[in-house]
């Protein structure tokens, strides 16, 4: 079988980890470990280009550079051209591939604009498409103009419709009447990647995210800032990158954190892997939220978690003892929770069970696809 994978977020090269991308590219090369024959289509990135033995990937001309295609403000005159430019380049550019490589089914990363792209390939080209729902683009919706209608109608026309969490499963319902299929999002990690250099001697935490609001990682220095007060021998990463980055990075230095805080940037699949091994906890502080996928990277590692109690992250957390669970949008909640992890000897009681580790295997997740796919 052949598939042509559409997605606004692809990473350049194995270094690129600046948006969620970085899962795609696994299983898209995952996918054709399987056998099958795989093409992606995705906006021009910034970077050196990596070609890949196992997948064909063609990135497409946009104005600006579109690595965050969800920081696109369409109501500003620029950011509105630049999703014009993405729009009309993405169509173009799928009918280009799809014509060429003839694919069986096309999966479009997300609903939209990814959707909107192969809607115009079927349309024209007749070719079936399936949709997979990520959380941004159930979110982001509402923002763009016709949104919702255009939301409705790539969703009538897919063939399946995936959603990586019940979160958002929920929140198709109210686009739409027909069957959706939970497909979990992951990458998979070196487990034998060393850890990282920390201070072992101090209770480590860590968090690995895009610097939004939406994520909260100025609620965690808020929260960390209360803790470091009960609990001075504690230490926390901060690693990602995005529109808080200065506002963070004040943050830091108006508390008087800059010896207590590392804040760096985005890091690799083999960076992640050593700091999830050596640090003591994972901190998902969101706002708002589907399901991160260091969520599963952590689960990989053995890592414990400590998350906020939006989307599918408490849920999983409780069901799977991964952690504690915090009110989300609450530093004093969240330094209590964190406290609670000291107390109780770094979280020795958390470990992420075999069950949520094969719920997340990539193998399973890709099989679970074809399945679908060729049912």
């Amino acid at each position: 079988m052949k598939y042509c994978i559409i997605t606004s977020s692809y990473p350049a090269n194995d270094r690129d980890s600046r948006n969620t991308g970085v899962f795609i590219k696994n299983f898209a090369e995952t996918l054709a470990g399987f056998g099958q024959k795989v093409a992606v289509v995705t906006p021009e990135k910034s970077g050196e280009k990596e070609k890949s033995p196992k997948v064909s990937v063609y990135f497409f001309k946009t104005l600006g550079n579109t690595t965050e295609l969800v920081s696109i403000n369409p109501k500003n005159p620029f950011g509105f051209l630049k999703l014009l430019s993405v729009m009309v380049g993405g169509i173009f550019a799928t009918l280009k591939k799809v014509s060429s490589f003839q694919p069986n089914l096309i999966l479009a990363c997300w609903i939209v604009p990814s959707g909107i792209f192969a809607l115009a390939a079927y349309k024209i080209l007749k070719i079936p498409y399936t949709v997979w729902a990520l959380g941004s683009d159930v979110w982001k919706v509402k923002k763009y103009p016709f949104g919702e209608k255009v939301f409705r109608f790539v969703l009538k026309n897919s063939q399946q419709i995936y959603a990586n969490s019940q979160t958002i499963k929920e929140r198709l319902r109210s686009y739409t009447d027909r069957e959706i299929i939970i497909l979990r999002s992951t990458r998979a990690l070196d487990q034998n990647t060393k850890g990282a250099k920390v201070d072992r001697q101090k209770t480590n935490f860590l968090m690995i995210s895009r610097f939004h609001v939406d994520k909260g990682p100025d609620i965690l220095l808020s929260a960390f800032d209360m803790l470091r007060k009960i609990k001075p021998d504690t230490y926390l990463y901060l690693f990602g990158g995005g529109p808080l980055e200065k506002v963070l990075k004040q943050q830091i230095q108006n508390l008087g954190l800059e010896k207590y805080v590392r804040l760096g940037n985005y890091l690799d699949a083999e960076g992640v892997a050593s700091y999830l091994k050596a640090c003591d906890c994972l901190v998902v502080p969101s706002r708002k939220e589907s399901l991160p996928v260091v969520f599963s990277e952590a689960a990989q590692l053995n890592c414990p978690t400590i998350v906020t109690d939006v989307g599918d992250l408490g849920l999983l957390a409780h069901k799977y003892n991964t952690g504690l669970v915090a009110v989300p949008n609450d530093a004093d909640d969240l330094k209590n929770v964190m406290l609670k992890f000291i107390e109780q000897k770094k979280g020795d009681n958390y470990q992420a069970s075999e069950e949520l580790k094969k719920e997340f295997d990539i193998n399973n997740i890709v099989k679970k696809f074809l399945d679908v796919s060729n049912s």
